[in-house]
Order: C-alpha cells, then sequence, then structure tokens
C-alpha cells in the first residue's frame, strides 16, 4: 500500500493520507472516524494483535490450556455498525476466524487471508480499495 500522494507506504510508515481516505491508529480512532462516516465506511482490520487477543497466527477456535481469545469490543461494535468490514490478516486460520466473527454476529465481515491467498496484505489491501 503505497500514498501516491506523500510517496509513503501505508504498512510500513504508519501513513495517514485524507487524499486517499486512508487512515491508521488504535482501535478507537479508527471507530471514531468511521463512526463519522456513518455506515458506508469500508473498515479493514488486522486480526492478530489488533481485532483478537491471538498472536503469531494461532487458531481462535483452539483454546489448550491458554486463555480464551479476547477481542477488541471497540472494534467488535465498529465492525458490527458498517456494512462493508474485512479482516485482512496473514493468519492462515481462517475458519477459526470466521467462526470467531460468527460467534460475534459480523457474518457480514469478509475474510482475506494473505498466507492462504499466497499474497502479500499489501496487494490485497490494494485490491480492496
Amino acid at each position: 500500500g503505497l500514498c501516491h500522494h506523500a510517496k509513503r507506504c501505508v504498512v510500513c510508515d504508519q501513513h495517514s493520507c485524507e487524499k486517499c481516505a486512508l487512515v491508521r491508529g488504535d482501535g478507537d480512532d479508527v471507530a471514531r472516524i468511521a463512526r463519522h462516516l456513518g455506515s458506508e465506511a469500508f473498515v479493514i482490520v488486522d486480526f492478530d494483535r489488533t481485532l483478537c487477543s491471538t498472536r503469531a497466527g494461532a487458531d481462535p477456535s483452539i483454546i489448550g490450556k491458554k486463555k480464551p481469545p479476547v477481542a477488541d469490543e471497540a472494534l467488535v461494535e465498529l465492525l458490527a455498525s458498517t456494512k462493508r468490514g474485512v479482516v485482512l490478516t496473514r493468519n492462515s486460520h481462517r475458519d477459526g476466524i470466521r467462526t470467531f466473527l460468527d460467534d460475534r454476529h459480523l457474518g457480514h465481515v469478509a475474510v482475506r487471508s494473505a498466507k492462504l491467498e499466497q499474497t502479500s496484505k499489501a496487494a490485497i489491501l490494494k485490491e480492496l480499495l
């Protein structure tokens, strides 16, 4: 994801650009901006350590001896309020992520796994935008 206006990488530089209508921030920043945009906002979030407390591509449906994964409730609420939402991740456990979303009534949110699609998150982001 390259911002053509500032010639900066959106991912590497954590760059935001109003002209591209692309904003980076934490869950509260994203929720605030999306609420301002209304239900037509297109919300794209990462999964591990963003929407969910899982790390390093862990399957959220397998708990084992660890605590169950925890959702970022601000982002869950935001995704529930928007018509267009995508989880964009390198995590290959798409079915586990789908279950995690469905358990939170987020069936309308698409799941895109760069690892399963054998591409980069930047390439998928470019396709989505």
